[in-house]
This record gives C-alpha cells, sequence and structure tokens, in this order.
C-alpha cells in the first residue's frame, strides 16, 4: 500500500476515501480515523498499481462532471415522475371536492 493523500482532519479523509471508493479503488487510512479522539494527520493508502489513477482522482475538482447541461433548459421529467405527479394532483382534487360535497 503506498500514500496517496494526507488529510488534517477525519472528515476530510473519509471524504477521501468516500470518492475512491466510488470509483473502485480499494483504500485504506493510516491514523486514528475512527478512534474516540480522531487526531490528524490522516494518510490515505492505496494499493500501487491503482495509485496514479488515485492521485489523478483526487486531484481534479469535486464537481468535475456536473453541470455539463445547458442551464437554460428545461427540467427534464422521468416517466415515474409524471405519474406521480399526475396522482398529487389528482388526490388532490379528490380531497377538494370531497371537502366541498361534505360542506353542502
Amino acid at each position: 500500500m503506498v500514500r496517496v493523500a494526507t488529510a488534517a482532519d477525519a472528515f476530510e479523509a473519509k471524504l477521501l476515501a468516500a470518492r475512491l471508493g466510488a470509483e473502485g479503488i480499494v483504500w485504506e487510512f493510516r491514523g486514528g480515523v475512527d478512534g474516540i479522539y480522531p487526531l490528524g494527520p490522516f494518510e490515505i493508502l492505496v494499493e500501487s498499481r491503482a495509485a496514479e489513477m488515485a492521485r489523478m482522482l483526487l486531484d481534479s475538482p469535486m464537481d468535475a462532471g456536473l453541470g455539463d447541461e445547458d442551464p437554460g433548459a428545461a427540467p427534464r421529467w422521468s416517466r415515474s415522475s409524471r405519474w406521480f405527479a399526475v396522482f398529487v394532483v389528482v388526490a388532490a382534487i379528490a380531497f377538494v371536492a370531497m371537502r366541498l360535497l361534505s360542506v353542502a
């Protein structure tokens, strides 16, 4: 295992490790990250064959690849979201109709 990053606190270490894990890179901590009193610095270690990829991943911005859509474009609804919206509208209309009929 080789060191690819050093974090100052436990939160940063876990954040970096989660980013590596999301890409399928096996990682390990050196330091008391999960101890009673987690005091840094904490080292993030990976297998030597994945070290270069891990360093490139950790050096890239966290929001890389996000926001590629046109900000002026209308939001896209999935099919299930549309059906849920239809259900909510129909349920609201039925509720209002039942309340009006019970008052009269």
